[in-house]
């Protein structure tokens, strides 16, 4: 049964006239007039081809957009593992520690690179300090080489000689030192006093 159109008096349908076309003319509500055209009127939706075109040129750009992001963060990524790398094969951090340098990362959201995060964690985890030895917990059994002690002569000793008179080699060793020191400073028996 076919609907019969609604009879309108000429001010109404001056008023609703007017409404259409602006809101057909307006760019905030052209694209959800044209909508609304395709779907009840198809045959009518060529009026608004251009939002047709428009819509077309937005998904380009769009993809477009998204192309390059991919891109960048392809760049990013690839600028990230070379700062990795280079942690490692500098030889200043191990895998293990990395990761912890990764964790950081992490807990400051990724906003920071491999750099700072390795700041950051030398900054959290300063090195061992050379001078106060090993930790105490690598001390306990650990064994170590005797050090060579040269004698009058110059001449490295023999563990099992030294062990005989450690005076005489410690003297030797002293007296050795103090003659070096000398040489270094320019003082000489002669000019000592």
């Amino acid at each position: 049964m076919a609907k019969t159109p609604v009879q309108l008096d000429p001010a109404t349908m001056a008023d609703l006239s007017g409404l259409f076309y602006e809101l057909a003319h307006d760019p905030k509500t052209r694209k959800g007039i044209a909508k609304l055209v395709k779907e009840k009127y198809p045959d009518r939706a060529q009026a608004f081809a251009d939002v047709d075109t428009q819509e077309q040129i937005e998904a380009l750009r769009a993809e477009q957009a998204e192309k390059e992001q991919l891109q960048e963060g392809r760049r990013l990524q690839s600028e990230r593992q070379k700062q990795r790398d280079t942690l490692i094969t500098s030889g200043r951090y191990g895998e293990d520690q990395v990761k912890e340098i990764e964790q950081i990362m992490e807990r400051y959201g990724s906003t920071i690179d491999y750099e700072a995060a390795a700041v950051l964690y030398a900054h959290e985890k300063p090195p061992a300090n050379p001078q106060e030895g090993p930790p105490d917990d690598q001390r306990m059994g650990a064994t170590w080489e005797f050090p060579t002690v040269n004698g009058k002569d110059g001449k490295p000793i023999p563990f099992a000689e030294f062990a005989k008179n450690p005076n005489s080699a410690a003297q030797s060793a002293a007296y050795q030192v103090i003659t070096d020191f000398k040489k270094r400073s320019g003082l000489t028996r002669a000019g000592a006093r």
